[in-house]
């Protein structure tokens, strides 16, 4: 996995993970898959780039941080909706 990516993953990770014990209302399985994606990518990019397949290697990067981005702003998303209800 990317040492760039690594810390975007953790603390992605620990917002869904504060997220589901909270019980925000979200798809988590939804988000799990998305999750499991970008680690996926993730994990695709350093192998790509192990390999000097660097084009390859920075679309996974791209798609994974793509990936975690859309992951946080819906754990935002959800967390903005229930402090607006308060």
């Amino acid at each position: 996995m990317s040492p760039r990516l690594r810390p975007l993953i953790a603390e992605t990770e620990q917002g869904i993970n504060a997220a589901r014990e909270a019980g925000l209302a979200l798809d988590f399985e939804s988000v799990d898959n998305d999750f499991n994606a970008a680690r996926r990518n993730a994990d695709q990019a350093q192998t790509a780039l192990s390999a000097t397949r660097y084009e390859e290697s920075m679309e996974r990067g791209r798609a994974a941080r793509m990936g975690l981005n859309s992951i946080n702003q819906q754990l935002a998303i959800a967390t903005l909706s229930v402090s607006r209800k308060k």
